[in-house]
């Protein structure tokens, strides 16, 4: 059975390094005037947020050459290794909502510069939402895998956004090219251990 389940905003922690290491940063130090910026531009999106996730549960089916769980069907070893001891999967998607895109998409036109740094928290904030449910689902789970990673065919993400109805339970949509709308939504699977 589909289930949805919102996040409350207030859960979500942004952890600065993390959007320091999307912004590119890796070992140095930011300066005083970038880190207010993250802080500032950090509270203007989380007032925009509505962390949502649809999810459900499928069995895991194997012959010698392909894996699959409700219409997915895929050949992916690097899926397959993933999987390993695994019966059953949870297939979910993950938003934070339009609201951030509307944030990144004003300051597109004014200043760039705080677009990237919206892009990258929220790239962080997506990341926190699908950490804080997994984490909800407790032990024996393999670290959540999507399409597009490794073999796993992006375009897989067709069939998990049917089973799921995605589009109408969370808002979240595909374009032609695979890219999730809003642009801060992940889709992903993650194996039940035996």
């Amino acid at each position: 059975m589909i289930m949805i389940e919102t996040l409350d905003k207030s859960e979500l922690e942004i952890d600065k390094k993390e959007v320091l290491r999307y912004l590119g940063y890796g070992q140095a130090e930011a300066d005083e005037k970038t880190l207010k910026r993250i802080e500032n531009l950090t509270e203007e999106l989380k007032k925009e947020l509505s962390p949502k996730v649809c999810y459900d549960k499928y069995p895991v089916i194997r012959d010698d050459e392909d894996i699959s769980f409700g219409v997915v069907k895929t050949n992916s070893k690097d899926l397959k290794k993933n999987l390993k001891g695994c019966d059953e999967v949870l297939i979910f998607v993950a938003t934070i909502g339009v609201g951030v895109d509307r944030i990144i998409g004003k300051y597109a036109n004014v200043s760039p510069l705080d677009a990237v740094i919206c892009q990258a928290i929220g790239a962080s904030l997506i990341e926190e939402v699908c950490d804080i449910f997994c984490a909800k689902l407790g032990d024996g789970l393999k670290p959540r895998y999507s399409p597009g990673y490794g073999d796993f065919p992006v375009e897989n993400q067709k069939e998990i956004f049917g089973m799921l109805d995605v589009p109408r339970k969370i808002g979240v949509t595909l374009t032609e090219s695979m890219q999730m709308v809003p642009t801060k939504s992940v889709s992903a699977l993650v194996g039940i251990k035996k």
